[in-house]
């Protein structure tokens, strides 16, 4: 009886240690690199063997010592079977994870971690931007952001911090910008109008903070330039183009009007330039789509000889293209359409052209889904064979099931994302890393491709990087402004009243 026993649980002890390790070898599969996978997968082959062996030879030992017509023979030869067959399978196992490692892609490990270098006081920190400024004859960069309260009626603040590559790690004293903005949105670098400018747009759906504009940042101030027409729109991006060829650049941003009761309305729109010497406001408004627009940003792009406009609605939930069969000018409504990148009417928050996500040197789209529940963050493939206008998008989800700490109306997640190159690694990345904000879930993600060297291949890891308890983060911005060939990353803490920054390290 006590051989039996001892025997019983001797054989359990050995399958769930086998077990363990084949449930170990799958976990190890997706996060390691090749030589930690070999290493392990030949460890975990030769225990395999030595347990089997071990195990056989009590067994067949106990059975030489047991008559033939013991009661304990048939217990004994299904012990040693089953085992067997386990055996067969940890075997199998250890083969295909050996040839999975040898012939399948790669999977990359994360080797980017972040590096607190300093953090400033700014309440109600919103969005950040970095853009190039003219110090010192040279350029610098420019850290600005955008502050704003829920106190209605109230105007709000923009600062910012001139030369911050020469700040990273000193005491930081924001320069205020203006006070005389009600709840201003990301900061628009506005270069093509004038050098080393920026546009704020502004307003939200907060009771009093509903009436909003583009507004030009001079030395004497904010300049409207949008005419007012006594109704609530706001804004939160703007493009510039020369819509009528009359050789003056003008400004393309879509708008929304969400009132208390009823149904939002969202527009297309864009401001004519006068062509002065100096900028002045108003500017004249031309409508582009009357209803059903884009009411968060707009970016121009072309695509295989074809000018296009891809632009988001989060409040009638489109993602949309936009064209002219008189390009180059847009100025004839008749003449432009749109079409939709994707029917599913979700929240959509954010909408970007990066040159190349998955390394197959073609350009996509980078969406974020900015939902109450189940927020995401989708890649869309940009068809660059046959029309575009009708070609149909390829939709790959890299990250999802996002939502705020606490749902309320206006709140969501996640937020904007960025794409980063990593220039120092030993072996470049041919995929850009991401890092995207959480908004009102309180965190940053860091998201790096699985299989680097596979185009087809859409996985992603998912890492928090940094994360608040109390805080909604705002715009996060990333660059390299020291030039050190690590990134820095500026992360806004709005109910914290912080903005930290970070060095990004990798390797």
């Amino acid at each position: 009886w006590s051989i039996v026993y001892y025997r019983r649980i001797y054989i359990m002890i050995i399958n769930i240690i086998l077990i363990g390790l084949y449930g170990l070898g799958l976990f190890v599969l997706h996060q390691h690199s090749r030589t930690g996978l070999l290493v392990f997968a030949w460890l975990v082959a030769v225990l395999d063997i030595i347990a089997t062996l071990a195990v056989l030879s009590i067994l067949f030992a106990i059975i030489f010592l047991i008559s033939p017509i013991s009661v304990y023979s048939v217990e004994i030869f299904t012990g040693v079977f089953l085992f067997i067959i386990l055996s067969i399978v940890g075997f199998v196992f250890m083969f295909v994870l050996i040839v999975t490692i040898l012939l399948g892609p790669l999977p990359t490990r994360s080797e980017i971690k972040p590096i607190l270098l300093n953090k400033f006081e700014l309440p109600h920190a919103g969005f950040s931007t970095l853009s190039r400024s003219w110090t010192l004859n040279s350029t610098s960069w420019t850290l600005t952001i955008s502050c704003f309260n829920a106190i209605p009626t109230t105007t709000d603040y923009v600062y910012n911090v001139p030369n911050i590559e020469w700040q990273l790690t000193t005491k930081i004293t924001p320069t205020l910008v203006t006070n005389q903005i009600v709840w201003p949105n990301g900061i628009v670098p506005a270069d093509p109008l004038v050098e080393y400018s920026v546009i704020v747009p502004s307003g939200f759906l907060v009771p009093g903070k509903t009436n909003g504009n583009l507004y030009y940042i001079s030395r004497s101030g904010p300049i409207a330039l949008v005419p007012d027409d006594k109704t609530n729109w706001f804004y939160h991006d703007a493009d510039f183009k020369d819509m009528d060829g009359d050789g003056h650049v003008d400004i393309v941003t879509g708008r929304a009007n969400v009132p208390i009761i009823g149904a939002p309305t969202t527009q297309l729109i864009w401001l004519k330039n006068p062509g002065n010497d100096t900028i002045t406001g108003p500017w004249k408004l031309n409508y582009l789509l009357r209803e059903g627009g884009p009411d968060i940003q707009v970016q121009f792009a072309r695509i295989n000889s074809t000018n296009v406009l891809f632009a988001n609605s989060f409040f009638t939930r489109k993602l949309q293209m936009f064209w002219s069969d008189s390009d180059p000018l847009w100025n004839d409504t008749a003449r432009i359409h749109v079409r939709h990148i994707d029917y599913e009417t979700v929240p959509y928050g954010y909408v970007q052209l990066i040159n190349d996500l998955n390394g197959d040197q073609k350009p996509d789209l980078l969406v974020t889904v900015n939902d109450e529940f189940n927020g995401s963050l989708i890649a869309y493939e940009v068809p660059l064979s046959g029309d575009i206008r009708q070609a149909n998008f390829t939709k790959h989800v890299l990250a999802s099931g996002f939502a705020p700490r606490t749902q309320a109306r206006g709140r969501g997640a996640p937020g904007q994302a960025v794409a980063v190159e990593f220039k120092s690694l030993s072996t470049p990345r041919k995929k850009p890393v991401l890092i995207l904000s959480g908004d009102d879930d309180g965190c940053v993600y860091l998201l790096e491709a699985l299989h680097d060297d596979d185009p087809s291949n859409w996985e992603y890891s998912k890492k928090v990087i940094h994360r608040s308890s109390k805080s909604t983060i705002g715009q996060v911005s990333v660059e390299d402004v020291d030039n050190d060939g690590h990134p820095e990353m500026f992360v806004p803490a709005y109910n914290e009243g912080l903005v930290y920054i970070y060095r990004l390290i990798d390797g």
